[in-house]
């Protein structure tokens, strides 16, 4: 029975040590092999001697090994050595002593069969050869490129590279050879090198003992021109820059610069001219002084740039003020290259920033749509509000297609308002007291000229009304009215200038009496001021005036200037000249005492009753002063509350309190105040002022004053003006209405 042909079972029972097989094999004798100690193979012996088995020793390192043949598969003996728990550890620690001897037993067997043993000791003499080797290339100071070779070869098909390349380091770093360094390139064709740290540390290496090698010094860059090696990159390319002087040496050590360090890179473009050798940088080079502001640099380096475009330029040329280059260098691209939007936003900007409106517009109304156009036709909209007036309707009449639909219509509507021919009817009545003392009415048919001027032609229809309190002794004074036909000349607004007018009419009464007036004036406004000045000449507007061919020459002057910004004051001067006519008219029944007359100024005429009337005849004059101060800040409200301060001062030549036939006193004062209220929206707007004033004519008054206008429709327009006096001397009242309607406005030729 062999040991791998069953399994057996071992015990240890009263004494007696049995092995008995698990498994059942049919055959005529089991046989055992039994190792016993010399001590102890007697008692081994005799006991199955006594069984009657056949029992053969063998002797056996120190003991024998007894043959035995069994019948059964089972054999018995005594145990000498029973069991106990230092013994089963005693015991399991010899099995696995006997079990590791068993295993190396049968590894060498096994090696001893295949040869094996005899490679080991090829092994070893190898390892010896290695070392010998190595230490003949380590005592070698020059490398010897065949011999090292082999062993880097011998040693990386173990894949030992990285000892291979530690041995030559410290072989480098003995022996610092130009030789043994350069030897590191070999290695690499031989070995490859570890890492690409290891690469761009021997090819740095190399380069140290072959500063003037080229092409080394290109590989490098090649390999290695990234962030952390820029300081050694920095120096190959200003080598191989310095070593073959060519433009593309030159250009990309200071695209290198550029990027690393401006400082450096200017300092080496500043040693270059502009031309079409560099173009490949040029690009770079513009935008490097264009971002410092050296305009001037950039526009010489522009011309030979791939990615500068011609709006950039021209913007350089703005900056550099260089105005005269810009409109024909546009001219000249934009024929060649009608359809660059940006250029021609561009021109735009420019001809609106010079002030040249009209080109600005013009150009950019026949842009293509665009987001360009977008920007500029916004800008432009934005401001042509506020442009001339000629200009305006001229954008209007030919190039209209830039406006906003929105800006257009309110535009139009502004210019209508502000320059359409228009017809005008305008009523006003004064009183004297409480009874009408003239009635005034003027039709006027305005027309603009191509200069904007405007020529009226009026007709004009006045009533003088007879005055009721005056004595029926004069004949004049008895109601008239007049019929004529005016022309009034205006110049047009021109912004900073005064706007001049000039007016004449001939006219008559009922009596085909003729008569005449005109004036002349003008008026100018600023930010902050306003200031007006006219000279008339008209019949005296009375009935008695006026039949008694009395005329009055006006001067008038106003001014008001806006003072810190918060109060309006006004100065406004008037001074009438009347001249020679009926003054007085009395009659009395005795002779006059002649000191009582001007003989000179007085016609007296006897009576047929023997009383004489006493008929004065003179010229006049007046001069009058007005000076107010309104609380007004001129902010645009809706409504307001405007306190008020007036003085007025007069001073006449003759007393006329009567009223006939004009009304003067020789002088006059008062002073007073009030508070006035303004509203307004886009169609309505109402001022209406009450005062309170002490006077030396009439010792107190109250007065009333209100000025309104409505736009009825978009181009229809009233307003009713009104002045009441609350006294019980001599007054005069007047209320005035008007109404005007503007017509389209016509082209401009």
């Amino acid at each position: 029975m062999g040991l791998a042909a069953s399994q057996m079972k071992h015990e240890s029972v009263d004494g007696m040590y049995s092995v008995k097989a698990t498994t059942s094999y049919a055959q005529p004798q089991n046989y055992w092999s039994i190792f016993s100690e010399q001590t102890h193979v007697g008692i081994y012996s005799n006991a199955l001697k006594s069984k009657g088995y056949t029992v053969h020793q063998t002797p056996m390192l120190n003991g024998y090994l007894l043959s035995v043949a069994t019948p059964k598969q089972e054999i018995s003996l005594p145990d000498l050595f029973p069991k106990t728990t230092q013994s089963s550890l005693a015991l399991a620690e010899v099995k696995k002593e006997v079990m590791s001897a068993y295993q190396t037993f049968q590894k060498e067997l096994r090696d001893y069969q295949s040869g094996k043993y005899w490679d080991d000791l090829q092994i070893a003499q190898e390892i010896a050869y290695r070392k010998a080797f190595r230490e003949r290339l380590a005592n070698t100071r020059e490398i010897d490129s065949v011999q090292w070779n082999k062993y880097a070869k011998m040693l990386s098909w173990e894949e030992k590279g990285k000892e291979v390349w530690d041995f030559y380091s410290q072989h480098v770093q003995k022996y610092p050879s130009e030789n043994n360094v350069m030897y590191s390139a070999e290695l690499d064709r031989q070995i490859g090198y570890l890492h690409d740290a290891d690469k761009e540390k021997w090819m740095w290496e190399q380069l140290k003992v072959k500063p003037d090698a080229v092409p080394l010094w290109k590989e490098y860059v090649a390999n290695f021109d990234i962030e952390a090696f820029e300081p050694k990159i920095r120096i190959a390319l200003q080598t191989i820059a310095r070593l073959e002087p060519t433009t593309a040496h030159k250009m990309a050590y200071i695209q290198h610069l550029l990027d690393v360090d401006p400082v450096a890179a200017k300092k080496e473009i500043m040693t270059l001219s502009p031309s079409a050798e560099w173009s490949d940088l040029a690009d770079t080079i513009v935008w490097m002084y264009a971002d410092e502001e050296n305009y001037t640099a950039a526009l010489a380096w522009a011309d030979y740039a791939k990615e500068i475009g011609f709006a950039q330029k021209m913007n350089w040329f703005l900056e550099t003020r260089q105005y005269k280059l810009v409109e024909p260098l546009y001219k000249e691209y934009i024929a060649k290259n009608p359809n660059d939007q940006e250029a021609k936003s561009l021109m735009v900007s420019y001809y609106h920033d010079q002030g040249q409106f009209k080109e600005s517009w013009i150009i950019a109304n026949g842009m293509n749509d665009s987001p360009e156009k977008e920007t500029v036709r916004k800008m432009l909209n934005t401001d042509v509000p506020y442009e001339k007036t000629e200009l305006q309707q001229d954008l209007i009449a030919n190039h209209c297609a830039l406006f906003y639909p929105e800006v257009l219509k309110k535009l139009q509507k502004e210019l209508r308002l502000n320059f359409g021919d228009f017809v005008e009817f305008n009523a006003a009545m004064e009183t004297n007291q409480d009874d009408p003392a003239i009635l005034k009415n003027l039709f006027t048919y305005n027309r603009y000229d191509r200069k904007n001027r405007i020529h009226s032609f009026g007709i004009a229809y006045n009533e003088y009304y007879k005055l009721e309190f005056v004595d029926e002794i004069y004949t004049s004074n008895l109601f008239n009215y007049t019929v004529g036909l005016e022309y009034k000349f205006t110049t047009a607004v021109v912004d900073g200038k005064p706007q001049y007018w000039a007016r004449g009419r001939f006219e008559m009464d009922r009596f085909s009496n003729g008569f005449v007036q005109g004036g002349v004036g003008f008026s100018h406004g600023k930010e902050k001021s306003y200031k007006t000045a006219d000279l008339s000449f008209f019949p005296a507007e009375t009935s008695g005036g006026l039949n008694e061919k009395i005329y009055n020459i006006q001067l008038r002057g106003y001014h008001d200037r806006h003072l810190f910004n918060r109060i309006e004051a006004s100065l406004n001067f008037e001074a009438n000249y009347y001249t020679d006519g009926l003054l007085s008219r009395t009659l009395v029944e005795r002779n006059p005492d002649p000191r009582e007359t001007d003989i000179l100024r007085t016609v007296v005429t006897e009576l047929p009753d023997g009383s004489l009337l006493f008929e004065e005849f003179d010229d006049a004059f007046n001069a009058e002063l007005t000076i107010r101060f309104v609380w007004d800040n001129r902010k645009v409200r809706k409504f307001k509350i405007l306190p008020f301060l007036e003085t007025h001062g007069y001073w006449g030549s003759r007393d006329l309190a009567v009223g006939f036939p004009y009304w003067m006193l020789k002088d006059r004062f008062y002073t007073g105040g009030g508070v006035g209220l303004e509203f307004g929206t886009d169609n309505f707007n109402i001022n209406v002022e009450g005062g309170i004033f002490h006077d030396t004519f009439s010792s107190d008054f109250k007065r009333l004053t209100s000025l309104m206008s409505y736009q009825l429709m978009d181009f229809t327009a009233f307003t009713i003006n009104f002045e009441l006096y609350e006294q019980d001397k001599f007054y005069s009242n007047n209320v005035m209405l008007g109404i005007k309607h503007n017509f389209k406005p016509r082209k401009k030729r």
